[in-house]
């Protein structure tokens, strides 16, 4: 029987050696397939469950009333579109859904048409007996000394909103009569 070669820093063990035995291959492939198979049963398990609620989900889109939805696929956009007020970015020469990213929306047109409002003059009704002035020039107006009316002496206009008052704390004041 021959020796084993001995290692070059001349250190030998008789009673350790290699085994061949250690590593069973054919368990690990069983594991591997036997692990595949679990993964593609699951795959299409969860295909099965998908496809199961796509069909439920495509019965519950049906409509209700199929008629108005035959009639609503006839009709044009610009038609099904409410009247005003609508969303920002649908107006009345774009009816598709914009929402005032490549075309100004309708939000700016409005604000701009209520500050034209905000800053003219103008009669507010056909008899011509209201006007309308500016609305910087209306504040101006109202605060000058004397254009509200109030009390110069500081009291309050009611003696129930003076606090503390009277029934607030449900008794009265010392001194007072009912």
């Amino acid at each position: 029987m021959s020796e084993p070669p001995t290692e070059a820093g001349g250190l030998h063990n008789p009673s350790v050696r290699h085994e061949r035995t250690d590593v069973d291959t054919k368990a690990i492939m069983t594991f591997v397939a036997a692990l595949a198979g679990g993964i593609a049963a699951v795959m299409l398990a969860m295909w099965g469950v998908f496809a199961l609620f796509w069909r439920q989900e495509e019965a519950k889109k049906q409509p209700t009333y199929p008629l108005a939805a035959q009639e609503r696929q006839q009709t044009s956009l610009a038609e099904r579109v409410p009247p005003s007020p609508r969303i920002e970015g649908l107006g009345r020469t774009r009816p598709e859904h914009s929402a005032g990213r490549n075309v100004p929306g309708t939000s700016r047109e409005l604000v701009e048409a209520q500050e034209t409002v905000l800053n003219t003059y103008r009669w507010t009704n056909p008899q011509q007996t209201a006007a309308q002035i500016p609305i910087e020039e209306a504040i101006k107006r109202m605060a000058k000394r004397g254009a509200l009316p109030a009390r110069n002496d500081g009291r309050p206009v009611d003696e129930y909103l003076a606090e503390p008052s009277q029934t607030s704390s449900g008794q009265r004041a010392r001194g007072q009569s009912p």
